[in-house]
């Protein structure tokens, strides 16, 4: 093949080197040459095998088949390789994607002011805060302390939604502020507002957890205390293909609490929308004057928790040492997704699976308990049966995570970084009891503790022992209690929020997905229900790994579906309940 491809052309009988001195270079020297590095590409091939034929020659008969055949498959496929890489150089360059837009950053000031206005840090304006607000600036990353809400959007305007952003932090300045101290200095320095892109889709139904160290702009707590970093940022990520978005508000929880968010949320929608008339506003007056006098908080103290609180002066000498040196570390490996802890288990309700639980919690016709009574029965009941041996009693905590501005005398709308509280509860027996007898023991005791003036009593309580160093022993109180028992639900619902519309900068959001904790009830798709789990105290009663997951899949799996609504209940849970049983609900 190599001498009939390299054969001198008729017209010149001399040999390559020879032509490619004499004489002018002609189209039959240049084909000449071409069959010359054809020939010579053909000749190192065959060369090549030629150790492979000896090697061949020198074994049996029958190994010599084999690596024959073996050879033969090389040369094949070496061909093979050498035509396609042939194909593709004749097609051309492959075409380019364009490059996605840059990722871009900009500051959102107040509306009407631009960086020239920013106020020095120490000349600023302040607005006071609670030293129980302060307390939520100190916390590690994993606890809450700057936890961010993604909401899906169809579409998205930005510039609509930059200016209308503005528009909100100029009816709330202090959220442009930096910490100073124990407050918020009214600096103008702004929110940092992201965009980002990328080509496909960031999601499928909902937004996963553990995506939001991507989609939402963290920032360390230790640094917001020092007035490092902003107390909100708002990160927008856009999908190229579909021109849907995410859009990620973070924001320090001394601030801003799961209603405040909510709130601030719904008012920058409606001044992105044009009408209606934003609410949220911060009230320092109404705030502060909730705080009980040292006679009166001594007083609560012993209604609540039956003692006097400790004033733990050393205890808090001891944190603000410690606190600064292990709560940036681990918020580190927090970002880092090292802790895992945006991964918590999870299940999920339909609609109409949530009405058959709920229609099942309540048998009789006299009968009615809350969606919120009927999930934690549900919960509660199938961890108890699937974890606990059957002689057991079971005995277990249940905490609700409330908020309390009403029972305070102050609006849904105020915004405070502490206005929620938990209201404890202490349910025995609940291993034997039917589905129904839990949920309407649940129904019951949470009549008694959360009435409005328990409520007001349990804020006051830890709110005026944070101004007096006392709040750690008023907290670990609460948090003894519930782990004395076999398992605790400590449960934070926000299934019931109201998601904003941002009208054309983006419609209505659905989906939302936040870090906050503990037990979370957030909402789902079609008026369903997604719930994510606190592991470490749900399931604390579980022995084996088989087990937690044997109740993961009771709860998700046996729905029961109504009977017939019974006559009135025979039994009078009320009058039956011990006066031991209604003391440890209360929290007396």
């Amino acid at each position: 093949l190599a001498q009939a491809v390299c054969k001198p052309s008729s017209s010149n009988g001399n040999s390559f080197h020879k032509s490619h001195k004499l004489g002018p270079r002609t189209q039959a020297r240049e084909l000449g040459s071409l069959r010359f590095l054809v020939g010579s590409f053909f000749l190192f091939l065959f060369l090549r095998t030629l150790p492979l034929r000896a090697r061949s020659d020198s074994s049996n008969s029958h190994s010599s088949c084999r690596n024959t055949t073996r050879t033969q498959q090389q040369q094949a496929e070496s061909a093979a390789a050498t035509l396609a890489i042939a194909i593709m150089s004749m097609q051309g360059p492959r075409p380019v994607r364009p490059p996605l837009p840059r990722t871009t950053r900009e500051i959102i000031r107040p509306h009407g002011l631009s960086a020239a206005d920013a106020v020095p840090y120490y000349s600023a304006d302040t607005v006071p805060l609670l030293e129980y607000e302060m307390m939520f600036t100190q916390t590690p990353l994993a606890n809450a302390s700057y936890p961010a809400i993604a909401l899906q959007l169809s579409t998205v305007d930005i510039p609509l939604l930059k200016e209308s952003l503005s528009k909100a932090l100029a009816r709330n300045p202090f959220l442009a502020g930096r910490v100073r101290g124990s407050s918020i200095a009214l600096t103008n320095d702004g929110v940092p507002f992201t965009v980002q892109y990328q080509r496909n889709s960031p999601f499928n139904d909902e937004v996963e957890e553990e995506t939001l160290l991507q989609l939402a702009d963290f920032r360390k707590p230790r640094r917001v205390l020092r007035g490092a970093e902003p107390l909100m940022t708002i990160k927008v990520t856009i999908a190229k293909n579909t021109g849907s978005a995410i859009l990620v508000m973070c924001r320090s929880h001394g601030l801003l609490d799961g209603s405040s968010a909510w709130a601030f949320l719904n008012d920058w929608a409606c001044l992105a929308r044009g009408d209606g008339e934003p609410v949220a506003r911060r009230n320092d007056d109404v705030l502060f004057e909730a705080l009980p006098s040292t006679e009166r908080l001594a007083e609560i103290s012993q209604e609540v928790i039956g003692r006097q609180f400790q004033a733990n002066e050393w205890k808090t000498k001891l944190a603000n040492v410690l606190m600064p040196i292990v709560v940036p570390i681990y918020d580190s490996l927090w970002l880092s997704g090292i802790t895992g802890q945006l991964k918590r288990a999870r299940t999920w309700f339909d609609r109409s699976e949530l009405r058959r639980l709920k229609e099942s919690a309540c048998p009789y016709a006299d009968s009615w308990v809350s969606m919120q009574e009927a999930i934690a029965a549900w919960l509660i009941w199938n961890i108890a049966r699937k974890t606990l041996p059957e002689d057991a009693p079971g005995v277990v905590s249940l905490l609700l995570l409330l908020d309390a501005r009403k029972a305070l005398g102050m609006s849904p709308n105020d915004l405070s970084g502490c206005g929620l509280v938990f209201a404890p509860m202490r349910l025995e027996g609940v291993r034997q009891m039917t589905f129904p007898e839990v949920a309407e023991y649940i129904h019951d005791e949470c009549q008694a503790a959360t009435t409005p003036e328990k409520l007001a009593a349990r804020w006051k309580l830890t709110a005026g022992a944070a101004e007096v160093n006392g709040v750690f022993d008023v907290m670990m109180e609460t948090m003894r209690a519930a782990s004395q028992t076999d398992f605790a639900l400590m449960l934070n619902n926000q299934f019931k929020r109201q998601l904003p519309n941002f009208g054309p900068a983006g419609g209505q959001t659905f989906m939302p997905t936040t870090n906050a904790g503990p037990t979370l009830m957030l909402p789902g798709k079609e008026g369903g229900m997604r719930i994510f789990f606190d592991e470490s105290t749900l399931f604390k009663s579980a022995k084996t790994t088989a087990d937690k997951n044997a109740a993961m899949m009771a709860i998700k799996m046996d729905v029961p579906y109504p009977e017939p609504k019974k006559p009135t209940n025979p039994k009078k849970n009320l009058s039956e309940r011990s006066s031991d049983q209604w003391a440890a609900a209360s929290g007396a």
